[in-house]
């Protein structure tokens, strides 16, 4: 609280005596010896007769007089203006505590309205929507002519930080297992290493997969070759697509092709699997395999291939239940 109440108001005149400064008009010609008698003195060296000194001695002791007065009130301006400035100050301190509070109070409105936003009653069905917004599946690329390669931008899922913003937001992230149903998954030597590092990253994939329940699977695969030595999936990699292979939907594979190469060996089965994307980082080197056999997909239906020449001749693939066939060539 402030000492002076906020209705508060300088004073504007009273009958004090004191309460204005006293005004004082000095004619500049006040001193002057304007006596006939007294002003022959000033143009001669006569020596003033004895009533002349009298009043000359007169006129000096009221000037003496009148200098303690200045003197005297000097003082007490000197000291006024003192005050004043304490006064001053004091009232500058007290403004300034004023516009501190001003704006903690503007803080503490703004808080409070946040209470009223609007996102605070949508339903969970708009929530999810929402979220669904901010997942980015699959992984993002784009085509650089400059160095004649694919450039790929994978990204953290959104959703991480969505479920730490509030408990509302966290149970509502929580309570649809589709949104957790989107994993993105890069392949580098950090992410998949022995350190604490690759064993955080594949807990996270696991607790991804855990919340996603058990609802049908969108995956994408990224080999990242400019921070991955693999040759083939990071055996922690395998072991959780054979956990998961039954509920696989969709999955998008940005590898090498020796790479695609070990997949056959696996006899990973993906009974589920109806959309599936096949992109050689490599390009032509697919072509130095034949025949290979990703996957036992017995409901696959829409197969999207990028930069593999020879398809039919470099895999295996069931054609006759496929309905849905692309093929991009990047570098043509």
């Amino acid at each position: 609280m402030t000492e002076i109440p906020l209705n508060w108001s300088p004073c504007t005149g009273c009958t004090c005596p004191n309460h204005n400064l006293p005004s004082r008009n000095f004619s500049p010609n006040r001193h002057t010896l304007d006596d006939p008698n007294l002003s022959r003195l000033m143009c001669s060296n006569d020596e003033p007769i004895e009533s002349e000194v009298a009043t000359l001695h007169a006129m000096t002791a009221s000037y003496e007089a009148e200098i303690q007065d200045i003197n005297a009130e000097e003082s007490r301006l000197a000291q006024f203006i003192s005050y004043m400035k304490n006064r001053i100050s004091l009232a500058e301190q007290k403004a300034k505590a004023l516009c501190q509070e001003r704006q903690r109070i503007s803080e503490a409105i703004i808080e409070k309205k946040r209470l009223f936003h609007p996102i605070r009653r949508l339903s969970a069905e708009i929530l999810l929507r929402i979220f669904r917004s901010t997942i980015d599946f699959p992984i993002s690329r784009t085509f650089s002519e400059e160095n004649d390669q694919w450039e790929f931008h994978p990204s953290d899922s959104m959703l991480w930080s969505i479920e730490m913003v509030c408990r509302r937001w966290s149970v509502v992230s929580l309570s649809f297992p589709e949104l957790w149903s989107f994993v993105n998954v890069v392949i580098t030597d950090s992410n998949f290493g022995e350190d604490y590092h690759g064993i955080a990253y594949v807990r996270r994939l696991g607790m991804q997969l855990a919340r996603s329940k058990l609802h049908r699977l969108s995956l994408s695969i990224l080999n990242d070759y400019s921070h991955s030595s693999f040759n083939s999936l990071p055996p922690a990699l395998v072991a959780i697509l054979f956990a998961i292979s039954g509920r696989v939907d969709c999955l998008h594979l940005y590898l090498p092709a020796i790479m695609f190469s070990k997949i056959p060996s696996l006899h990973l089965p993906m009974p589920s699997l109806t959309n599936l994307c096949l992109i050689a980082m490599d390009g032509e080197a697919t072509d130095d395999y034949h025949d290979m056999d990703l996957f036992h997909c017995p409901l696959l239906r829409e197969l999207h291939v990028v930069d593999i020449f020879n398809v039919s001749g470099s895999f295996a693939l069931p054609w006759a239940q496929i309905t849905t066939f692309t093929h991009d060539h990047a570098r043509l």
